[in-house]
């Protein structure tokens, strides 16, 4: 039987957003007893909870979500360990055998203090260096279990994008993921048009 571990956070009232973001909020449109089924509506940003960002979010005529091939969200995974790092430099991922088409994952465990005031402003980033490093090894995906790679003004962002490296936010679990060989599933919702999409991120654990 084929095993998976969950690194999606959860989208519910409740969900740490990015000051200024609209909170997510789950409202009911008919329930059993009035209409005899249940029907919700859910409003929420794209970069709410765990999600996947586009090319489009920072290189102007970039591609939306819904451009890529489903391919590009199943790929080889790899976790970078990073704990305690405020900055993450380019020696850390030079450890690694990164190839194109992979998945990055950087493993902070910032996303462990979603529940507090200060996730927002303590947050361990990627240097700029580092990023230019990623481009160049040109992995499928890079993932922080973070809100965010970066800070104002988004380098990192702006770099990976234009390389074509999609980049997932908000991750969880990856302390899950130590020395195990995976494969990362994190499918987007086709969105057209969009720079975003919420995520259920999966790590398929290979046998052996």
């Amino acid at each position: 039987m084929k095993k998976f571990i969950d690194l999606t956070m959860p989208i519910w009232e409740h969900t740490a957003v990015y000051p200024g973001d609209p909170k997510p909020e789950l409202r009911k449109n008919a329930d059993y007893e009035q209409n005899g089924f249940y029907d919700s509506h859910l409003s929420m940003g794209l970069h709410n909870s765990t999600h996947v960002d586009a090319a489009k979010h920072f290189v102007q005529g970039g591609a939306s979500i819904d451009s890529y091939p489903p391919a590009r969200f199943a790929c080889r995974g790899w976790v970078v360990n990073c704990l305690g790092m405020k900055e993450i430099g380019r020696e850390v991922f030079q450890k690694h055998e990164i190839l194109h088409g992979d998945a990055v994952l950087v493993h902070t465990d910032h996303s462990d203090r979603a529940r507090f005031k200060d996730y927002f402003e303590t947050n361990p980033v990627l240097t700029e260096d580092a990023a230019q490093y990623l481009a160049e090894r040109k992995p499928s995906i890079v993932g922080i279990d973070s809100f965010s790679v970066d800070n104002s003004p988004y380098p990192v962002h702006k770099t990976l994008l234009a390389a074509d490296v999609l980049i997932i936010e908000n991750l969880t679990n990856l302390a899950s993921l130590a020395g195990q060989k995976f494969k990362l599933l994190a499918f987007p919702l086709k969105i057209a048009g969009a720079e975003a999409s919420p995520v259920r991120a999966l790590a398929e654990l290979y046998d052996g």
